[in-house]
């Protein structure tokens, strides 16, 4: 630490009257740990005087005059902290540059790297390795700025957040850095947009949209049986789908979801009259199952609200049919019969005989 003193004030006159007027520095010194230490201003232009205080313009502890020459050495066992130094001519006019350097005999220790294993899919999955350089081993660690230490420098199951690394060396000596992980935002199933099966056939559609994690993602709907790089599913039948997609870090975000499908018209029954002697005195009654209102038809075109159509004539027909309120049908065919009316096959007729007379 070099200074020079010539225009410097007198600032705490420890040697007042006799020596009041000369000019001083203070020099705050950090002492990283516990040990012996040695401060000097050997080599300096002009006769000094130094004290040493734990605080700023305090009563000294320790003090030299000439110990090298006419420069001034202090050497003293120290614990970690703050201590100021005073430096100062000897005589009012002695002044001029001066240079302090400060040794120990003691060790420090430092903080070499800190390792990140980054956390993944946003949970409590971090880790980090410190390594620490220093000749007075075994070393202590700690994340929490020394609150709690340990002899392991692997610290795991980490969240994202601020860790202030401690390393304490046998002798007491300290290195701190604040270290931070970062955390990627978890994966997120934003939405599902889907296309209705209809009619209970294979053509309903499911869109798969996410956010945040890493980049491709993977997606499924079969409970992570089978993944697609698409995100669209089609050809799919009404019912209940497990979907799950993974990222590039195999994070993952799964969901349940029911796809719709209109359903098809149940034909339960046919309550059949026949017609009889060939008249139109047929009756067929259709009793079914289905989203209402159902409309009921016996030719597959014309279609009415009533389930009952009499009057009918005895034959078949291959078109009866039920359609329900999304337009599904359902379909069978039926015969009615129609008992005939009497009908002459043959007509027999004989001649009577005419008597005649005379």
């Amino acid at each position: 630490i070099s200074g020079n003193t010539e225009n410097a004030p007198t600032i705490c006159n420890f040697r007042s009257p006799v020596f009041s007027t000369v000019k001083e520095n203070i020099i705050e010194v950090e002492v990283p740990c516990d040990g012996e230490y040695t401060f000097s201003l050997c080599g300096s232009s002009f006769n000094t005087w130094m004290a040493l205080s734990y605080q700023c313009c305090f009563l000294p502890f320790a003090s030299n005059d000439n110990f090298c020459s006419e420069q001034s050495e202090i050497t003293a066992d120290l614990l970690a902290g703050t201590y100021y130094v005073l430096v100062e001519g000897f005589l009012w006019d002695d002044y001029g540059d001066y240079t302090l350097t400060v040794t120990s005999t003691t060790d420090a220790v430092s903080i070499d790297a800190i390792d990140l294993t980054e956390p993944q899919c946003a949970i409590n999955d971090a880790e980090i390795v410190v390594h620490a350089l220093g000749t007075d081993p075994p070393f202590l660690y700690s994340i929490d700025g020394g609150s709690t230490f340990s002899s392991d420098s692997v610290f795991s199951d980490l969240s994202g957040g601020n860790y202030f690394i401690v390393v304490e060396s046998a002798s007491g000596c300290i290195a701190s850095t604040l270290f931070s992980i970062n955390t990627n935002p978890p994966l997120i199933l934003d939405s599902v947009q889907t296309s209705s099966a209809a009619c209970g056939a294979a053509d309903g559609e499911l869109i798969i949209y996410v956010s945040n994690g890493a980049l491709p993602y993977s997606y499924s709907i079969d409970n992570g049986l089978n993944y697609q790089a698409n995100n669209v599913f089609s050809n799919l039948q009404g019912g209940d789908y497990l979907l799950s997609v993974v990222d590039l870090n195999g994070c993952e975000v799964n969901s349940f979801f029911a796809l719709d499908s209109s359903s098809i018209p149940v034909i339960q029954e046919l309550i059949i009259s026949e017609g009889s002697c060939g008249l139109a005195t047929g009756q067929l009654e259709i009793i079914a199952s289905a989203e209402s209102p159902m409309t009921y038809s016996i030719d597959g075109v014309n279609y009415q609200s009533s389930n009952i159509f009499s009057a009918l004539l005895g034959g078949n027909y291959n078109s009866i049919s039920v359609q329900n309120a999304n337009g599904c049908i359902a379909d069978t065919s039926v015969f009615i019969s129609n008992v005939g009316a009497p009908s002459f096959d043959q007509i027999n007729i004989s001649s009577s005989a005419c008597d005649s007379s005379g």
